[in-house]
């Protein structure tokens, strides 16, 4: 179990805040070893999960609770059995598909598990990197799928004999010309995917400075609620300094006491359109809600939260509240009006709109 060991380790350094994106090249590699020499199917799955707990601690520690981490495994444990079954029932190499599993599981699990999760996705280790364009081919996908990809051909050059390589049987030599052809063809992959990367870069760039129209946005960032007093001097600064087009507050960042006149107020005051996010009651429903005024005050529109957050923001299991979350309860009182402590707290889910 060393090698899927070795891979989450080299995943959380690859998705290091100091933007190691290197690492992204050969993180998956071990644990692509790993699926593709071990035959037992329950150490494969051991494996897997052993990785992805590892992985996660390291990279999305902050969404830490036991059930909602335990429905994102099963989900990348299709991955572990997939493997397992090209092994057993498909006659061609099992590397081969390593990229396209790896890339469709990766997706699954950041996408449909209770707590969406793609900040964890392999290609986001290539997010702040000079690969980042080949996102506009197919977001996100294509940059996992790039990930997955060059760590395929690495293991390809590690691990020969699951290929049929010249060099797989031990009685021959390493036929290192064709060795050197190989490593000459992974620095091409790279190369084009970066010149790829480039130019869809550019022609957005291209693309951007010709827009006619732009809006000028001013967006408040604060890790803590408001009080009084500060939200006053940010206001000032709104009115005192230059004129925004939008201005946007963060989810919930005034008291539960600022009502939507309050905001309506705020609006006309400021001069400007204006986005708030806080929780609005409508056909006896609870939503989680985005509303944009214009400079009047007036409400022009409201997008309602699709993806709720689990445990927070809804709870599925009506009264049961686990222990480890009582026990949060009580040392942490800012999470006290989680929907898991009292469902009258969930939110509904809005409809998806922009």
């Amino acid at each position: 179990m060393r090698l899927p060991i070795l891979s989450a380790i080299l995943g959380i350094l690859a998705f290091l805040p100091i933007n190691f994106y290197p690492a992204g090249f050969v993180w998956l590699a071990p644990l692509f070893i790993f699926f593709l020499k071990e035959k037992s199917f329950w150490r494969l799955i051991l494996g897997a999960v052993l990785f992805r707990l590892i992985f996660s601690l390291g990279t999305v520690y902050f969404t830490l609770e036991p059930i909602l981490w335990i429905f994102s495994i099963l989900i990348f444990l299709g991955l572990p059995a997939s493997i397992f079954l090209v092994k057993k029932f498909v006659g061609l190499p099992t590397l081969i598909f390593l990229p396209f599993l790896w890339t469709f599981f990766d997706h699954l699990e950041a996408t449909y598990s209770l707590l969406p999760t793609p900040i964890m996705a392999a290609g986001n280790a290539f997010g702040s990197s000079p690969f980042a364009g080949l996102a506009g081919l197919g977001g996100l996908i294509s940059l996992t799928f790039f990930a997955a990809l060059i760590n395929a051909l690495i293991v390809f050059l590690i691990f020969p004999p699951e290929m049929s390589l010249p060099w797989a049987e031990k009685t021959k030599p390493l036929n290192f010309k064709f060795l050197a052809l190989y490593i000459f063809f992974i620095i091409a992959v790279v190369f084009g995917a970066w010149r790829i990367s480039e130019f869809q870069l550019r022609k957005n760039a291209s693309v951007y400075n010709k827009l006619e129209n732009s809006l000028k946005i001013a967006v408040l960032s604060t890790n803590e609620k408001l009080d009084v007093q500060s939200f006053n001097e940010i206001q000032n600064k709104l009115t005192e300094g230059e004129k925004f087009d939008l201005i946007v507050f963060p989810e919930n960042v005034l008291d539960k006491s600022f009502g939507i006149d309050f905001y309506q107020d705020l609006a006309k005051k400021l001069n400007t359109n204006f986005i708030a996010t806080f929780a609005t009651f409508r056909n006896g429903k609870r939503y989680n809600s985005s509303v944009l005024f214009n400079k009047k005050g007036e409400v022009v529109d409201i997008s309602d939260k699709n993806r709720l957050t689990f445990a927070g923001e809804y709870w599925p299991f009506n009264g049961w509240t686990p222990f480890y979350m009582k026990w949060l309860g009580k040392t942490n009182p800012n999470i006290q009006d989680y929907a898991v402590f009292d469902v009258q707290n969930s939110y509904s889910r809005g409809e998806r709109k922009i």
